[in-house]
């Protein structure tokens, strides 16, 4: 329903620690569903903008601040890649490293951690926790339990991982001939085998007129195989084509030809 932070001075002097309550603050959770490690992450952004409040309205600075959460799926996170993380995430996790560090990051049991109190009905004990903090801030940090420097991770928010790999299958044949000629007359060649005419004679003018027409149809259907596809049946191309402007028709040898006006007025 609700979330908080809360941060202290930590004095050393002759008598040993003493903690003092700078600034709290508590907000509503989203009214849109959200699920608890996204309310405890927003959590942890808040408290990084508190900590800013704070080191930036006192003239002294700390020697030292830490950050406590305590949730093991929300530290998963700063102490991870956040690019890898969906955009909620990765933008606050962004926010959150831009004003500290991962290392000023450590985990609080549930019990101990007095911003969650800030969210739960006010009662003497809660109260006066909130204001005086934790009994492990008296203690030396550096020995503490509650420093866990331990290996955190979670699947949760994840990107999801796909790739796609298209294949086009395609015969290049310009890329196997020196020059056009050679092609087109190896084209022909093939051509008068595939009918089954088995002469040496050399090759006939129509028959390399022939092979230019099989070639120049094989082209256009790998480049505007929709267009083509339309045309053959007799149906007009669509309007979001790149050469409707050229008014294409389709010829008696099943080509694609530039139309216009000139050439129906010459019918």
């Amino acid at each position: 329903m609700a979330y908080a932070a809360v941060g202290y001075w930590r004095v050393e002097d002759t008598e040993g620690w003493k903690v003092s309550f700078i600034m709290g603050k508590t907000k509503c959770a989203p009214m849109k569903l959200s699920t608890v490690p996204r309310v405890e992450l927003q959590a942890a952004v808040m408290a990084t903008r508190l900590r800013n409040s704070i080191l930036e309205g006192h003239d002294i600075q700390p020697k030292r601040v830490c950050m406590w959460s305590d949730s093991s799926t929300v530290l998963a996170w700063i102490r991870s890649d956040q690019r890898k993380y969906k955009p909620y995430v990765a933008h606050r996790v962004n926010e959150i490293l831009e004003s500290s560090r991962v290392e000023e990051w450590n985990l609080v049991a549930g019990k101990d951690n007095p911003a969650d109190f800030g969210t739960k009905i006010k009662r003497d004990s809660r109260q006066s926790l909130w204001v005086t903090g934790p009994d492990f801030l008296l203690d030396d940090l550096e020995e503490s339990p509650q420093q866990s420097k331990g290996n955190f991770s979670t699947d949760m928010e994840l990107r999801p991982k796909f790739c796609m790999v298209t294949t086009k299958q395609t015969d290049d044949l310009f890329g196997r001939f020196s020059s056009y000629t050679r092609l087109v007359r190896t084209l022909a060649w093939v051509l008068r085998f595939r009918r089954g005419e088995v002469r040496e004679s050399c090759l006939m003018c129509s028959e390399m007129d022939y092979a230019e027409v099989v070639l120049f149809r094989s082209v256009q259907k790998s480049s505007y195989p929709d267009e083509y596809s339309e045309l053959a049946r007799g149906k007009l191309i669509d309007k979001g084509s790149s050469i409707l402007k050229l008014t294409p028709e389709m010829d008696n040898d099943s080509l694609l030809r530039v139309g216009g006006r000139i050439d129906k007025a010459c019918r």
